[in-house]
């Protein structure tokens, strides 16, 4: 059951390749909102592999992009990436970081 119509929204999830951030990337999507699942790089790749598999599960509607959220100037480059990579400007921008 969707609580929330999402639809024409995109989710920033920060830390969304496991844990809460998965899960909450996920219930965004199944709200509708296409999602983008951020990862930072690490020495063995393990992070890219599980935001992969995260944005693979969520459909069409996701993506994945790496990027140390820590820099508000990356932040803000984040945004402006996606709804250029969306080739849209959303009217809502849900960004949700997770720990």
């Amino acid at each position: 059951m969707t609580c929330v119509d999402l639809s024409g929204s995109t989710a920033i999830v920060t830390g969304g390749g496991q844990g809460l951030g998965a899960s909450i990337a996920g219930v965004l999507a199944g709200s509708g909102a296409s999602v983008v699942v951020n990862y930072f790089k690490d020495r063995d790749g393990k992070n890219l592999e599980r935001v992969k598999e995260t944005a693979e599960s969520l459909g069409e509607s996701a993506a994945s992009m790496e990027a140390d959220v820590r820099d508000p100037e990356v932040l803000a480059a984040i945004v402006k990436s996606t709804t250029e990579e969306l080739r849209q400007v959303e009217e809502r921008l849900a960004a949700l970081t997770s720990a």
